[in-house]
């Protein structure tokens, strides 16, 4: 009895399984960059805001999967900390995800006194 059990739990798992029907072109609308705003608000060894517009393209590749690429310009501005002015900054970058792995670069230009002392 055992085994006819185990036989039938077996066979309906085997012959149970759906047939991959996804569908793995990429949209027309992802083919084109899209213009998006960037806001970010963080704390390194001070707090600071961020604010900016970006571009932003997906892709799918069957090698890679999927794929988000992101240029990006934004203003930075932390406020004025205990003894320490407030810096303005400018920043300009690119960013890819591609299945849960990021990788960046970015320049940034502050005016502040904050980073020389």
């Amino acid at each position: 009895m055992k085994s006819l059990l185990f036989f039938l739990l077996l066979s309906s798992m085997a012959f149970g399984q759906p047939t991959d029907t996804a569908n793995r072109r990429t949209p027309k609308s992802w083919k084109k960059f899209e213009p998006g705003l960037r806001v970010a608000a963080g704390l390194q060894k001070y707090f600071y805001t961020e604010l900016g517009l970006s571009l932003q393209r997906y892709t799918y590749i069957d090698k890679y999967g999927f794929l988000a690429t992101t240029f990006y310009a934004s203003y930075q501005w932390t406020p004025p900390a205990p003894g320490k002015e407030q810096v303005n900054g400018i920043k300009a970058g690119a960013e890819m995800v591609n299945n849960g792995a990021t990788g960046g670069i970015e320049v940034k230009f502050n005016d502040g006194y904050l980073f020389n002392q």
